[in-house]
Formats: C-alpha cells, structure tokens, sequence
C-alpha cells in the first residue's frame, strides 16, 4: 500500500514519470483556451506582475495540497478493507497481468517493459533514486498503433503519453496532423460497428477539420493536477465502471429473482388477483425486508417506514376486529321487535331483583323456594350469602339510625344556636342603626370633652386672675397699715 502511495504522489509531482493505471484509454476533453496576459506596463500598474506571480504560486500550492489530501483520504479508505487495495484497479499488478494472457498476446498486446539500466562511467556521479522512465524502447504493437477505440484492451501508458505529449506535437505543422487523423479515423474506424461508449472516445471528424479541436493535444494538460485529473478519468471510466456494471447487472438478477419468488409464493397461496389481503401482504412484506437490507444508505429510514405502516395496519386490523364486533351487536339489536326488547329487560330485572332477594333468605326457605322456582337454579351462582347482622338490610337499618340519631343532636344544637343569637346577637339593621347612633354619640362626647377643656382652662385662668388680683391687694393693704403703724409709732 505504501508503495501505491508513493507512486501516486510520483505521478502528482513529477511530469515525467507515468506507469500504467487502467486500460489506457483517456478522454476527449476540450481544452480551455489560453488566456493572454497582457505585458506589464510600469507607469499603470507597477504591482500588477508581483500580484499575478503570487496568485500563480498559491494556485500551484493549493492544487498541490488538494491531490496530497485526496491519496491521504484513499490511503486511509484502503487501510479499511485490504481487499480493496489488492483486488481493486490501483494495483498494478492486477492492471498488467491482463497483459499476460494467451489471447491479448495473440492480438500483439505487451506488457511494459522495464527500461534497461544505463551503464555507469567511471568517475560519473549516480544518484540514490531511481532515474525517470525512458519511453524510447517502449513501442506498440502493430495491432495497438492501428486501432482505435478499443476500451477493453489495456495499453501501454507510457508509448501513449509519450505520442500525446503536447510538447513534440505542438512543434509539428498542426494543420498537417489534423488532416493526417481525420483520414486515419475515416479509413481505419468503421463508426456504424462501435458501440456508443466507443464512440465517445473518438473526437468528431468535424471538429478536426474545422479546427476547434487540436489534434491529440487536448489529451494532456501541462499541470500537475489535469495530469491527475486525466488518469482519474481514465481509471473511473475504464476500471469503475466496468466494476459499477456488475454491480448493476447483480441488481438486475437481484429484481429478477424477488420478481420471481414474488409470483410464485403469490400463486401458491392463491392470491394473484390484486387487492386487499392479509396473505398478499405478508409476501410483500418479506419482498421489502429483503429490499431494505440491499440498501445500505437508505436502508435505516426504510426500516423506520415499513415499522410506521405495520404499526399502522396493526392498529387498523385492531379497530376492524371492534366494528366486526359492534356491526354483529347492532345487527342483532335491529333484529328484535320492540316487544322482545322490553320482554329482554324485565327479565333481566327480574333475575337482578330475584338475585338480591335470595340473598336474605334463610338456607331452608331458599332451598324451598328453588324446588318451586326453576330461576332461582340459574341466578344461583350469582346470590350472595351473608352472616347474621352483616346482611345489607341490617347495614341500612344500623345505617338509618345513626342518621337518625346524628340528625337529632344537630336538631339540638341548632335550637341552641338560636337562642344564642336571639340572646347574645343582634339583627344586622338593628346593629346598623345602633352603630350610627354610636358613632354620633362618640362624635358629640368628644365635641364636649373638647368645650369642657376649653372651659376648665378658662376657669383656671380665671381663678388664677381673681388670686393675683387679690394678692395685690391684700398687699397693697398690708403696706398701708405698715406705713401707717410705722408713722404713729414714730410720733
């Protein structure tokens, strides 16, 4: 694997080192025409040739870090399977050893040949790595230089890139090689026996004589990347697709053989006229469940709908089980005449209310009674016996009387509740009017405790002023009658 590595990422570095990938066959591809670069003029655009050599330099790296990641994807792909890399059309020993048998032989196909090692010079220096393929002593058979358009046949890849290189053709008179192969095609290829893949690979004689088309210097592109892109093409179309083609025609054998079991497990259960059916649908069901394990991609969601239509019909066949059952109910309710519907209903009331009765009876009346009565032999696994005191008439009765009795203490209490509010409660308007005249009176004894300070202050303020003016008197007096004494007792 390491060395497929190699020697694609040889193929993607080198133009001059080519092995043999497929069959030989590459695409007509119609070349892009070459842009022309006007000269760089200093006093315009004085960066404008700096730009395009960067821009140039970047393209060639990115292409060549995108063919790197794209061996890095199919390296770790083949490490998966080792199957696909031995088995697979990257070997080349599996590509050339097709070279090898008896009737490629006889039709004058080769295997390529190793190129002889030159021979050294004294005093010459040698290099470590291998030289680059020389395509001189590689020539094609007389049979593979005069047929075209043999996809089937392997070829040699280095005589064919060797006769497209672009560079020896584009020093030839191209008018001369486009006239020289449009008579090759007309005279070597019959165009009415190839087939339409054949045909393909053949450019148009009009486009070679019109001269839109260059002759075989559309087969190679100068750079790395359209010389990968050229030996991809060649090997999907010659390789995969030969490989899809099998894959095709087992799903052709594949629809074939469900086809088949389909009709015949159809007919050998008898349902081979279209409809709705049960049997039809289990056949159909295993046909699916075979479809959806071919498919590997879709396979899942499929799975996920036959589940949702087999759940659904699981509920459908669940609610046509419930209408077959309802349909017979109804048809026999429609069935009856008014009069034995009622005649249905009394009795059944009867054998309810005969049911209930029986289970008061004692042992020996209730054996009486069914020697007298043949219903009571047919409701008899339905009557239930009770115990002394648990009989449902005796719960009533002991039921009855607590009621009764709880009934008479509420009465009671009621009475109390009565008197209590006649006597400790009074009637909202009465508590209405009694809360207003409240209020007044609150709001008049509070208007008289305000005029009764008032009026006290006055008093006292009145008092205060009589005492004052008393007291100057009585003083005033007293200093009289002292002036007085005091003058008599002086004379």
């Amino acid at each position: 694997m390491d060395d497929d590595l190699k020697r694609w990422r040889k193929l993607g570095n080198d133009p001059f080192h080519h092995e043999p990938l497929s069959n030989g066959a590459v695409f007509h591809t119609k070349k892009k025409p070459h842009k022309h670069v006007p000269e760089h003029i200093p006093h315009k655009h004085p960066s404008k040739l700096n730009l395009i050599a960067f821009e140039h330099g970047r393209r060639v790296k990115q292409e060549t870090v995108f063919v790197h990641s794209v061996l890095d994807r199919i390296s770790e792909n083949q490490k998966k399977d080792i199957d696909v890399l031995w088995s697979g059309h990257l070997n080349h020993n599996n590509v050339n050893k097709i070279l090898f048998t008896t009737p490629f032989q006889q039709r004058g196909f080769k295997p390529p040949k190793t190129p002889p090692k030159p021979t050294p010079i004294p005093g010459e220096y040698i290099p470590k790595s291998p030289e680059p393929l020389v395509d001189d002593d590689l020539q094609p058979s007389a049979s593979l230089a005069n047929s075209l358009g043999h996809i089937d046949a392997p070829e040699n890849m280095h005589e064919m890139m060797r006769q497209f290189d672009s560079v020896k053709i584009l020093e030839q008179d191209k008018q001369q090689l486009q006239d020289k192969e449009a008579e090759d095609i007309m005279k070597k290829v019959n165009w009415n026996s190839l087939k339409k893949a054949e045909r393909r690979l053949i450019p148009s004689v009009k486009m070679l004589e019109s001269g839109t088309l260059p002759p075989k210097t559309y087969l190679l592109n100068l750079t790395k990347h359209g010389q990968y892109k050229a030996f991809r093409n060649a090997d999907h179309e010659l390789v995969q697709s030969e490989w899809t083609r099998k894959q095709e025609s087992s799903k052709v054998e594949n629809l074939k053989e469900l086809t088949k079991f389909l009709q015949t497990e159809l007919a050998a259960l008898g349902c081979t006229e279209p409809g709705p059916d049960m049997k039809r649908l289990q056949v159909y069901r295993y046909v699916f469940d075979r479809i959806i394990a071919d498919f590997k991609h879709y396979g899942p969601i499929l799975a996920e709908i036959k589940s949702e239509y087999d759940s659904f019909i699981g509920s459908y066949s669940l609610d046509q089980n419930e209408l077959v059952f309802l349909r017979n109910k109804v048809r026999k309710l429609l069935a009856q005449t008014p009069a034995e519907q009622e005649n249905e209903f009394l009795n059944s009331e009867l054998r309810r209310k005969l049911t209930l009765y029986a289970g008061y009876l004692p042992p020996g009346i209730l054996s009486e009674k069914k020697r007298e009565d043949s219903v009571l032999h047919e409701v008899e696994p339905n009557i239930t016996r009770y115990t002394a005191g648990e009989d449902p008439i005796t719960n009533y009765e002991k039921q009855i009387k607590n009621l009764t009795e709880e009934g008479n203490a509420k009465s009671s209490e009621i009475v109390r509740l009565k008197k209590a509010q006649e006597e400790d409660f009074v009637a909202k308007p009465l508590y209405d009017l009694l809360d207003g005249e409240h209020e007044e009176m609150t709001e008049s004894y509070t208007k008289l405790k305000e005029t009764h300070a008032i009026l006290e202050e006055d008093l006292k303020n009145k008092v205060a002023t009589e005492k004052e003016e008393q007291y100057h008197f009585l003083i005033a007096e007293y200093t009289g009658l002292t002036e007085s004494i005091a003058k008599k007792g002086g004379a």
